[in-house]
């Protein structure tokens, strides 16, 4: 999915996870997300914020918690490789109802 990001660990030791690109750039700022994916920002410090994401319920859940700036600059140059509201441009439409139906 060209509007999402992807994020991974070494394969087997954590599940692949998909989220919303525009919810990672909310999530700077903001408490973001419902459901099994929430986002937020800590508080500001001198030695910088960190961006924590709860991914499933609460209660059972997985907490992950990494350094606001890193998320901020990925996101930056994802935004100038695929500007906002080209996320869908490059796909053939054609060939994707092709393989669809090849499928069915």
């Amino acid at each position: 999915m060209p509007w999402s990001s992807c994020f991974r660990d070494r394969p087997g030791l954590w599940p692949d996870g998909t989220s919303s690109r525009d919810l990672l750039v909310s999530g700077l700022h903001a408490s973001v997300g419902a459901g099994d994916v929430r986002i937020w920002p800590s508080q500001e410090t001198s030695a910088g914020s960190v961006l924590f994401i709860r991914l499933g319920q609460q209660g059972a859940h997985a907490l992950v918690a990494t350094r606001r700036a890193s998320i901020s600059e990925w996101l930056a140059r994802s935004l100038i490789a695929v500007p906002v509201g080209q996320e869908m441009a490059d796909v053939d439409w054609a060939e994707e109802h092709r393989l669809l139906l090849r499928g069915a």
